[in-house]
């Protein structure tokens, strides 16, 4: 193989290893996110549109996805277009 064919591909195949997370290392986080919210219902609007019941559901949520951003208290609104 050509040695720049080579590093091509060696570079690639280095690139994919690092973006791609094994699903048992995104299971294992997902698990240490996980705790027990209770019932209490305080809504909190995010930016990815859902309504979580209270701060500790959306902090659960933004342990998984650490770009989710709290929007405003209260239900999310669907604007009907």
């Amino acid at each position: 193989m050509a040695p720049v064919l080579h590093s091509l591909l060696a570079s690639a195949v280095f690139v994919v290893a690092l973006m791609w997370t094994p699903p048992a290392a995104a299971a294992a986080v997902r698990g240490s996110c996980a705790r027990d919210c209770g019932s209490n219902r305080a809504p909190i609007c995010a930016s990815d549109g859902v309504t979580y019941a209270n701060s500790c559901l959306f902090d659960q949520a933004h342990c998984v996805n650490n770009e989710l951003l709290p929007m405003h208290y209260g239900d999310c609104i669907i604007s009907a277009s």
